[in-house]
């Protein structure tokens, strides 16, 4: 879903040059994109090696619809992923590391509902647009 970005320099390496009949890489409408996220049994974030918060819009995302998450631990996305348990991470090109993460919670529905659970409580109270306006308020206000 991910990766769309025309000016990506990882895509000549992240995308086969003919994708499997299950696969697509294009634009999605908000509502199309929302609905694929609710559809998913999990979602895997997987990065190239970076100092970025590349995939942190995946991750909300993910974690606001209440999904299970894989994600490849970056240094930019360590921050992110501080909070205990809220998505099972593999390192960077650790593709049986990825296979495994994902079966495993495929495989254990409960841990993966409490792990959703968890990610999304931390969206709600760490990253909803209400706590953003209040700590930028904070700000301005202590200037």
């Amino acid at each position: 879903m991910s990766g769309f970005s025309k000016d990506a320099k990882a895509l000549s390496k992240a995308f086969p040059d003919t994708l499997p009949e299950n696969m697509s890489r294009k634009f999605y409408e908000w509502p199309d994109l929302l609905q694929l996220y609710r559809d998913a049994d999990v979602i895997a974030v997987c990065l190239v090696d970076n100092k970025y918060a590349a995939g942190v819009q995946a991750l909300l995302e993910a974690m606001a619809c209440k999904r299970p998450v894989v994600m490849t631990r970056t240094q930019g996305m360590v921050d992110y992923l501080a909070a205990p348990d809220i998505a099972k991470v593999v390192n960077v090109g650790d593709a049986a590391g990825l296979r495994e993460a994902i079966v495993h919670l495929l495989k254990n529905p409960q841990e993966a509902e409490s792990q959703a659970q968890r990610g999304y409580e931390m969206v709600v109270n760490q990253h909803s647009s209400e706590r953003y306006v209040d700590v930028l308020a904070q700000k301005l206000r202590s200037l």
